[in-house]
């Protein structure tokens, strides 16, 4: 049987097992996605403190060197 409405699906239930398992599926990508955005949000954090811990210690590098590492990190995070 085939239904025109989310109502007639709902009442009959021919498609409700199919949309349960689509929506379990996009949940379970919004959390992968989510710890992949932790993930690379760390990563990003600490390359920032490698970044800012070489520009402490050796004072001689140059502030276009730190510039374009910082521009790096900035790419790497969008």
């Amino acid at each position: 049987m085939s239904c025109d409405h989310l109502y007639d699906c709902l009442r009959c239930g021919s498609e409700v097992e199919s949309l349960e398992i689509e929506v379990e599926s996009l949940e379970q990508r919004i959390k992968e996605l989510e710890h992949r955005l932790i993930e690379s949000r760390t990563r990003i954090d600490d390359l920032e403190r490698w970044v800012a811990g070489i520009a402490d210690d050796h004072r001689q590098i140059p502030d276009w060197i730190q510039q374009s590492a910082r521009s790096l990190l900035a790419q790497e995070g969008e």
